[in-house]
């Protein structure tokens, strides 16, 4: 019995140095895959791995040689979960899957002296926007993140905010509006616009992803850029125009219209009935009536003054603040208003209220009977003047596209 108790107390023992050298082998088998993977990894990919990241981000992508694997993010409090095997089967995993694995051009580009490898930047590089991400960074919800702050910021935002939370003034006209346009040769103004592009980005990498030459481990994102475009005019003059319609209670994406339709933001514009410039303002009228009921003096500008961008604006948009506001203000309807209004500013007040009475009491009695689809037919096919007639179609058309555009 003593024997027979000594061999099973024995094997036991071997049992129990067996278990433990196994786990002893697996956990240094573990260290040694662990370590294998962490010299494949470039010390940026490093630092970007040991740098903070928020909490709701769990996985990283971490490319290693043609591989790209997810990387476990340490456990927190608010991401503490039961164990779950990884599987790549949201679309921003594959976006980032199928980036990694592009065999595409090299782009050059001169690479700002002041950026970390691991910045996202962007330039503005003759016809094209680059926004130059690092390849860890390169996920369907930075795209989106990156570029709806890009295009529909009203400025051009410094990089370090490319990546913010921040709300965006969505009631501003983008700073790349019109300049930038999507698959479908349309601007962009509101952020379902970019998503949309994003998503036709991801599905056609090889037409805008490129291997930036000169900066390993990151990717361009070049985007053609119109050279001329309907908001330049916009961001040139929309400071004062703001202004002075907010002063003279006018509709900015009116006066815009008036200035396209009146010289096409020509500012040094003359007509054949001597109107000047950007708002084709007359000296002895339209202009006259400003001096005396607005600023109070006599006299006339002189051309200088009304070629002078900033002083036309003021003295047209006035003067639309005039015809509206108090020389029309009896009549209720305020659409029948403006459409009297424009008609007013190119053909002259007396003629587009002798369409409708003998004197300016009955003319204002019988538009108020009226309403705007009667008054604008009545002008549309009434006027005298075939030049004003059209003129009311063309700035109501230009008003509803500033409209849109002005937001």
């Amino acid at each position: 019995m003593a024997i027979h108790q000594f061999f099973y107390n024995f094997l036991i023992a071997l049992a129990v140095v067996i278990a433990a050298s196994v786990g002893i082998l697996g956990t240094a088998a573990v260290l040694q895959d662990h370590a294998q993977v962490t010299e494949q990894v470039s010390p940026q990919e490093k630092q970007l791995l040991l740098s903070e990241q928020p909490a709701e981000a769990t996985l990283k992508m971490v490319t290693t040689g043609d591989r790209t694997q997810a990387v476990d993010e340490p456990e927190t409090e608010q991401t503490k979960s039961p164990k779950k095997t990884k599987k790549f089967q949201n679309p921003q995993s594959r976006s980032v899957q199928a980036l990694h694995k592009l065999h595409i051009k090299h782009v050059s580009y001169s690479q700002p002296t002041n950026h970390s490898t691991l910045d996202a930047h962007y330039q503005v590089i003759g016809n094209q926007l680059r926004l130059v991400l690092p390849k860890s960074l390169t996920t369907q919800a930075n795209l989106k993140r990156a570029l709806t702050r890009l295009l529909l910021s009203d400025r051009l935002i410094p990089e370090e905010q490319l990546f913010s939370k921040a709300p965006i003034q969505s009631h501003k006209v983008p700073f790349f509006y019109g300049k930038v346009l999507n698959q479908e040769g349309k601007p962009m103004r509101y952020p379902s616009d970019v998503y949309r592009f994003v998503n036709h980005i991801l599905a056609h990498p090889e037409a805008y992803l490129h291997e930036a030459k000169e900066l390993t481990n990151h990717l361009v994102l070049s985007l053609p850029m119109k050279k001329q475009s309907i908001s330049d005019p916009i961001h040139q003059y929309q400071h004062w125009v703001d202004e002075y319609a907010d002063q003279f209670s006018v509709n900015p994406a009116l006066v815009f219209a008036i200035m396209e339709t009146e010289s096409g933001f020509n500012p040094k514009a003359v007509s054949g009935s001597k109107a000047l410039g950007l708002m084709q303002i007359k000296p002895a009228s339209a202009g006259q009536d400003v001096y005396r009921h607005i600023d109070f003096k006599e006299g006339v500008p002189e051309a200088e003054v009304l070629f002078d961008s900033k002083n036309n604006i003021r003295m047209g948009t006035a003067y639309l603040g005039l015809l509206q506001n108090e020389y029309l203000s009896q009549i209720r309807n305020r659409i029948s208003k403006k459409i009297l209004a424009i008609a007013a500013y190119n053909g002259g007040l007396s003629t587009v209220l002798k369409l409708f009475g003998k004197d300016k009491e009955s003319a204002i009695e019988r538009i108020n009977r009226l309403n705007p689809k009667q008054i604008y037919r009545k002008l549309r096919q009434q006027h005298q003047s075939a030049e004003t007639r059209a003129y009311v179609e063309k700035v109501l058309r230009a008003e509803r596209k500033y409209q849109q555009i002005l937001g």
